[in-house]
């Protein structure tokens, strides 16, 4: 009943700023002072309050905070903030809530996990979580710094730092997300089955929307991604059988006979969320951790490089990335991931971007014009990927080769060419495990 009336009534039982219009100047006074960021004897006297990224983003509502403190203030002193807040409606509550977004990201801050994990990220000042789909996050300004533009596409720099970031992280949590000090009790397990159920709910819900009339009215024509339709049917179609089985069993640690191995992933690792180091103030960072999970780490790679490239920008670029990423790896101090593991995970880790347009596809604002672009633009990247990496057909070899457990029998080098297209057979030439 919270979660429904409180969109309607406000925070009627909150102690902290869950929505904008508790953000006012004592409050931020507060937070300044007790983080030390300014002196217990100045005073934030007004705020001035703008949304903004309004389309970006489903499961959050951005203000930008400018912060007046009278005459001459000190120049150490922040004279913009970033808030992060619930989203105001009840079906983005709701999803939220259900996945754990909210208290995840809260958590990622809460946790220190920005030093622990390697990745660069704003510095946060206050960070609240609260139930019903309530969270807040303050944080520093990043402007005048961008995110990487995905439409444009990453530079082969940005791209290449990109990569060594998520190589760092997902190097220090390989095999130990579960039982990690500072990750073990709050980040979700791949594991899970009542996350896995919800999540194939919702695909299911999404996938029986996307009708060739929705395809139209976000700018595609079904012709134009056959291929991909053909792989989000299969999906539909054994996501029971295969696709959660998949996601829950067939990796380390949950069973050591296992070829795949979890790590800490970022979950949402996109141009976006990526401010590229350009030697600008807030340069270097990253942002938006309401999708961190234990999983695949070749799938934020995948993610990324689908993404935040254009398809011909990928094709060009895409093999010596993912080579950069098993020699960072490498030199992070993992040495038990073969090139055949990191291959057969970066296809497999298309999924997550299947899912993704599938359920963006249900969800979009068909109000908002840009949403709609940003939809179509991931579509047609995503035919080029499933035909690229001939994903159908590795898919339903990996399913044929499930046992019981839910998992994959070891591949054979014969049937590892067969699921990898032929470009990607020199990474194996030679190569074996990376640490030779």
């Amino acid at each position: 009943m919270h979660g429904c009336i409180e969109p309607v009534c406000g925070s009627v039982f909150a102690d902290e700023p869950y929505h904008e219009n508790l953000l006012t100047a004592e409050t931020l006074t507060e937070i300044l002072q007790n983080k030390g960021v300014i002196p217990g004897t100045v005073c934030v006297h007004e705020v001035e309050t703008n949304m903004f990224g309004v389309g970006d983003g489903l499961l959050s509502v951005m203000y930008r905070l400018k912060l007046d403190y009278g005459p001459d203030p000190d120049p150490s002193w922040p004279l913009s903030l970033v808030a992060k807040l619930t989203p105001p409606g009840l079906k983005p509550r709701v999803i939220g809530e259900l996945l754990s977004v909210f208290e995840v990201e809260v958590n990622w801050y809460l946790n220190n996990m920005p030093e622990s994990s390697g990745i660069p990220a704003p510095t946060v000042y206050h960070a609240a979580y609260g139930g019903y789909g309530r969270y807040v996050i303050i944080m520093e300004d990043l402007a005048p710094a961008r995110p990487i533009n995905q439409v444009v596409g990453a530079s082969p720099g940005e791209a290449m730092d990109a990569v060594k970031v998520l190589a760092r992280m997902h190097s220090r949590y390989r095999r130990r997300v579960l039982e990690a000090p500072e990750t073990k009790d709050w980040v979700p397990a791949a594991g899970n089955a009542v996350s896995s159920k919800r999540l194939g709910d919702a695909y299911h819900s999404a996938f029986k929307a996307l009708t060739d009339e929705r395809y139209t009215v976000l700018g595609l024509e079904k012709a134009q991604v056959s291929a991909l339709h053909d792989v989000l049917t299969y999906l539909d179609e054994t996501y029971e059988k295969h696709v959660g089985p998949d996601k829950m069993y067939n990796h380390q640690p949950a069973n050591k006979h296992a070829q795949f191995v979890t790590t800490l992933t970022h979950g949402d690792f996109r141009g976006e969320n990526v401010f590229a180091s350009s030697g600008q103030k807030g340069g270097g960072k990253v942002i938006d951790y309401q999708m961190v999970r234990e999983g695949d780490g070749a799938q934020d790679l995948n993610y990324f490089l689908f993404f935040s490239l254009p398809i011909e920008m990928r094709r060009k670029q895409e093999m010596q990335l993912l080579r950069l990423y098993s020699d960072e790896m490498r030199g992070n101090g993992c040495h038990d991931m073969s090139a055949e593991e990191l291959l057969l995970s970066y296809q497999r880790g298309l999924i997550l971007g299947l899912i993704i347009f599938c359920m963006s596809a249900n969800s979009c604002d068909l109000t908002c014009e840009g949403a709609k672009a940003t939809i179509k633009m991931l579509g047609l990247r995503l035919e080029a990927m499933v035909t690229d990496w001939q994903f159908l057909k590795a898919t339903k070899l990996r399913d044929s080769k499930r046992g019981i457990d839910g998992v994959t029998s070891k591949y054979s080098p014969d049937e590892v060419r067969e699921s990898l297209p032929t470009f990607a057979h020199l990474m194996l030439g030679g190569c074996g495990d990376m640490d030779k």
